[in-house]
């Protein structure tokens, strides 16, 4: 929960033993162990970039347990197979989901931005059950995506505003800027600790701000303005 008064508080228990749950958490399921990227999708539905078995998937926690619970049962769990993922070792692969239900995948391994139509595909396949029960665990094939930005080293965070998608490039140390209607670069800059950058976000007030994991910063991004 986002509520403070309840998060880390709520049914805690502050020395878990063997199969005690914390208490806090709403809701859980077992699929993606590796996870290097989450987009929400609608509802309690989100993407997740599954970086141990290397491609796509969508949860949907539809009825959450409540606080310290278990049942997973209803539960949906879909693998979007054809979308291949390539993860690399403690760098994020962000997602990022547009109003036009388009999904924005930072590729790490390939160097590439994917995009995935979400509206595109259908079950093709039950997949058989695994850690957990669920109402429904399976493959969707069909899926329309495309490489909607190439030629980076480690894409790592993504963000959009106003109509531009913002990648950085772990590896480089640079922010790339791209026209979210035709994939076209629009500019591009280094920022100046180097190497290391990782997640980005764009604050109410239109700023970019990234995270460098390397160097442990959150660096607000001021156009015009060197720093020291």
């Amino acid at each position: 929960p986002g509520d403070l008064d309840l998060y880390a508080i709520m049914e805690q228990n502050a020395n878990p033993g063997p199969g005690d749950n914390w208490g806090s958490h709403l809701d859980m399921l077992h699929q993606s162990p590796q996870c290097m990227g989450i987009a929400h999708d609608t509802a309690n539905a989100y993407w997740v970039f599954d970086g141990f078995n290397d491609h796509l998937v969508w949860y949907d926690f539809r009825v959450p347990h409540g606080f310290g619970e278990d049942d997973h049962s209803d539960g949906l769990v879909r693998r979007y197979t054809e979308v291949e993922l390539s993860r690399v070792r403690n760098v994020p692969g962000h997602m990022e989901v547009d109003t036009d239900g388009y999904l924005f995948i930072a590729d790490t391994g390939a160097g590439e931005i994917l995009k995935v139509d979400t509206m595109s595909g259908e079950v093709s396949s039950s997949l058989p059950l695994v850690n957990e029960p669920l109402d429904e665990f399976s493959e969707v094939t069909g899926v329309d995506f495309e490489v909607f930005a190439s030629g980076m080293t480690e894409p790592s965070g993504l963000a959009i505003h106003d109509g531009v998608l913002y990648v950085s490039d772990h590896a480089t140390g640079e922010i790339l800027a791209f026209d979210l209607a035709d994939g076209s670069e629009l500019g591009r800059v280094s920022v100046p600790d180097g190497p290391g950058i990782m997640g980005l976000t764009v604050s109410p007030d239109g700023q970019l701000w990234y995270v460098d994991g390397e160097n442990e910063l959150l660096v607000q991004v001021i156009p015009g303005v060197v720093p020291d």
